[in-house]
């Protein structure tokens, strides 16, 4: 059983949805040091889970293909 497209297209939807979140929260009232502070931290957060993920995914894919 493969559901790794599935499991990409979810994370492609994370990302989207953390992207989202990081301009609605530039667009609401605030400083502009911390804004660009929490910001940061999103996608750094984002980034590091992502690749975390997709390393996994991927050695699930070379399982999948033996």
């Amino acid at each position: 059983m493969n559901k790794l497209p599935s499991l990409e297209a979810f994370l492609i939807f994370l990302a989207d949805k953390s992207s989202a979140f990081a301009v609605s929260l530039w667009q609401t009232s605030g400083t502009k040091k911390t804004k660009t502070t929490i910001i940061t931290i999103i996608f750094l957060f984002n980034r590091l889970f992502f690749m975390i993920v997709l390393k996994a995914l991927s050695r699930q894919r070379k399982e999948w293909e033996k």
